[in-house]
């Protein structure tokens, strides 16, 4: 297998920790229905797939509802929500490290691309990534794979060089489908078990080790 020449990240879970403007938007939402949530740990499953699929799969919404929730959400979450969710610690300087080794990045997120492109404003880090590549707002494709696909597309990129970094299966499973390795981050939302069972090539337990993870993996020293 070839070395790694470039790293792909995962937004929600593994750059930024979204589950407060995440949380609050689903609920203002389900606000204007008069939805009662009586479990509110079904919110961290809004964590990593399109919105639309959440509140169909999860919350039992019928299509119809389920637009008008999205649109509530994004509402909400673009006056207030998206600017609820800080950079874990150590991933400004992950990033950063990554890149002064020679290392190209690109973010893949299944958030909108018109919020996906204001976090990585807001937080000052859009420099360390070659593109971004989101689904459109009307895209309601849970699937990630394309998502890569398109990245690798734009950059001209082998999969074989490749590294998909996130935190839910997910991310993990895209990059099964796309043939490209990955790294499980468990400073996210999806745990050992979920990460393992997906397929995660590694685990990391901190950004830092996401780092010394794919040093060794761009020096071949993991295959």
């Amino acid at each position: 297998m070839k070395d790694v020449k470039t790293i792909f990240f995962d937004m929600d879970g593994t750059l930024i920790q979204s589950e407060f403007g995440i949380f609050d938007s689903v609920l203002y939402a389900l606000e204007q229905f008069d939805y009662q949530l009586e479990d509110k740990s079904i919110l961290r499953k809004f964590i990593g797939p399109p919105l639309y699929t959440s509140f169909t799969e999860f919350l039992g919404f019928e299509p119809e509802a389920a637009e008008r929730a999205v649109a509530l959400y994004r509402d909400f979450y673009s006056r207030e929500g998206i600017y609820r969710a800080p950079l874990y610690d150590g991933v400004r300087e992950m990033l950063r490290d990554l890149k002064d080794a020679g290392l190209r990045l690109a973010c893949v997120t299944s958030k909108p691309d018109m919020f996906a492109k204001r976090v990585l404003e807001f937080h000052d880090i859009g420099q360390f990534f070659e593109i971004l590549a989101a689904p459109a707002p009307q895209d309601h494709n849970a699937d990630k794979a394309p998502l890569l696909l398109r990245a690798m597309g734009e950059l001209s990129i082998d999969p074989a060089e490749v590294v998909m970094v996130g935190d839910r299966m997910y991310d993990i499973n895209g990059a099964n489908d796309a043939g490209v390795r990955s790294i499980g981050v468990l400073y996210g939302y999806g745990s050992e078990e979920e990460l393992t069972e997906a397929g995660a090539t590694e685990l990391a337990w901190t950004p830092a080790e996401v780092v010394r993870i794919c040093l060794d993996r761009q020096r071949g020293d993991l295959k």
